[in-house]
């Protein structure tokens, strides 16, 4: 079991006490309560001292090691052990496997004659945290023959995994809870299986299993039954007023809730701007109390909408210096997982300045992934031509006619290299789920019920809830889509929509058969830049 009291996101979780037991013990007990021998492996630095003494003092078995090569203590501990002999990897903020998950996941190993297996897989059905790594003791010291960076040394086993396939333990895949996270990684783990603990009971001897069905009814955990990779969370709405019928900007308070909920129920992507008022601010509070690396986060470069256009590009370059800074410190980050272009014109304009800095950032290793957030098919096809953009966001709808022509292009282009498309205004802008004619004026619509009609019609034939889950069910049919992108102006429409999430997408089918059918809109009503402004009210 590997442990040190170095965590940056949760210092000295290890010795945390844990219902009246430090978290490294509690874990060195749940998987010895079968009579398996566990060994601690720690650092050799001071900073680990207390934790070794602490392991002495409970009579745990220890060995101390390198700080930064995990892989090294791992050897040390197994040196006694013949090269075939079973060692498992635990680690100790992950306090749910105890002696029996132990048991069943080595009887797996050696029934199967694997040389690597683990519970850690959504295949297996188990919560994150819920993680047994079994392998042989030869196959260690071979990796750390092998290891040559930094990352094999840290994460033990990356050979072993690439040398012979990660075989998932799947004895109880019918429990379904991998959406489910039991690992402390943060305060607010911490917190949330604290108060998902069964109390009164030894957890020493508490079975695996019973404390996964305690987490699942906790109100920390998932309310949903399966993760929502497919829903990007937007944030345009938590730092500004937006949309034409947005009713609320939530405070700082929701708007955090909203993104642990978002995240907890398995959202992957964040979208934001560096326009987005205290969007990328709020993202960053969240990353810095314990939620880094929980999800990847797209922001886009400033407009650059005062920049004229002769402008000289160096001082162009020097705008998106400053904006990718500005993003870089509220969100707390030195480097950036996607930028996008705001606009898909500053891939040329300016002798592509604006451009040449996000490639200049992703080379110095500070950009991930460059994009563009394009408003046409035309500005798609421009982007499809550059095979350095990675990631693509567009808006449409299911009344939005004019991607049809270039849909085949685009899974082309996704066949042929790594293409991220995310699809935004899925409602547009709210407009589609709502019937207030003066909004659908605004939109150059002077009759909206032929739309609306249809739209609720369609939902009613279709088994949907509703036009919005009509809507979003649309978008997240479309097979050349990886994300949706919606923005909640409430906790408890975030959580509505995570309900909507869950439901089936449309059948390629079923969305095939609206086409034929679906009112036409003119293009001005498909651009909320095209539209009417909001009167204001006479004084």
């Amino acid at each position: 079991m590997q442990a040190r009291t170095g965590s940056q996101r949760l210092p000295g979780k290890a010795l945390l006490d844990f219902r009246g037991m430090p978290l490294a013990i509690l874990v060195a007990r749940r998987a010895a309560n079968r009579g398996a021998r566990v060994t601690l492996a720690t650092s050799d630095q001071p900073s680990d001292d207390a934790l070794s003494a602490l392991a002495r003092h409970h009579g745990v078995n220890l060995v101390r090691g390198p700080l930064d090569n995990v892989l090294a203590r791992f050897v040390l501990a197994i040196s006694s052990e013949p090269d075939n002999a079973p060692v498992v990897r635990l680690t100790a903020d992950n306090l749910l496997p105890d002696g029996g998950l132990i048991a069943e996941v080595v009887a797996q190993f050696e029934a199967r004659g694997l040389d690597y297996i683990t519970s850690g897989q959504a295949a297996s059905g188990l919560p994150y945290g819920c993680a047994v790594e079994v392998m042989r003791a030869g196959h260690l010291r071979r990796a750390a023959q092998q290891a040559r960076t930094a990352y094999e040394q840290e994460h033990v086993t990356p050979f072993i995994r690439q040398t012979f396939g990660t075989n998932a333990f799947t004895e109880h895949a019918d429990l379904g809870c991998a959406n489910l996270r039991a690992t402390i990684d943060c305060l607010d783990d911490f917190d949330a299986l604290y108060h998902a603990t069964p109390s009164g009971v030894d957890l020493t001897q508490l079975p695996w299993r019973r404390w996964v069905m305690a987490l699942r009814r906790a109100g920390t955990s998932p309310r949903s039954r399966r993760a929502v990779g497919d829903m990007v969370l937007g944030t345009a709405q938590l730092g500004m007023a937006y949309g034409i019928a947005s009713r609320n900007t939530p405070d700082d308070a929701e708007s955090l809730a909203m993104m642990r909920r978002a995240i907890t129920e398995g959202v992957d992507w964040i979208d934001t701007a560096r326009g987005y008022g205290r969007s990328e601010a709020l993202i960053g509070r969240l990353r810095r109390s314990g939620w880094d690396g929980r999800m990847r986060i797209v922001t886009k470069l400033s407009a650059l909408a005062d920049v004229p256009r002769e402008a000289d590009p160096k001082f162009v370059r020097a705008l998106a210096e400053n904006s990718l800074l500005r993003s870089c410190l509220a969100l707390d980050t030195d480097n950036l997982d996607c930028v996008l272009l705001h606009r898909a014109g500053h891939l040329h304009q300016w002798n592509g300045a604006a451009f040449d800095s996000l490639r200049q950032w992703q080379d110095a290793g500070q950009i991930g992934t460059i994009g563009i957030s394009v408003q046409s098919p035309e500005e798609l096809e421009m982007a499809l031509s550059r095979n350095e953009i990675g990631h693509v966001q567009l808006p449409c709808n299911i009344l939005d006619h004019r991607w049809d022509m270039i849909a085949d292009s685009l899974r082309a282009a996704r066949s042929r290299r790594k293409l991220v498309v995310h699809v935004r205004s899925a409602l547009l802008q709210g407009l589609l789920s709502t019937v207030d004619p003066a909004l659908w004026a605004r939109a150059h619509v002077d009759d909206p019920h032929p739309v609306s009609d249809w739209l609720s019609r369609q939902a009613a034939i279709l088994g949907r809830t509703g036009v919005v889950d009509l809507c979003l069910a649309w978008a997240r049919g479309l097979d050349w889509a990886d994300g949706v992108v919606v923005g909640c102006d409430s906790l408890a429409q975030l959580k509505n929509t995570v309900e909507l999430f869950n439901q089936p997408a449309l059948k390629r089918q079923e969305i095939d058969a609206l086409s034929l059918t679906r009112p036409f809109l003119d293009t001005r009503s498909l651009d909320p830049a095209r539209w009417a402004a909001k009167q204001r009210p006479a004084t």
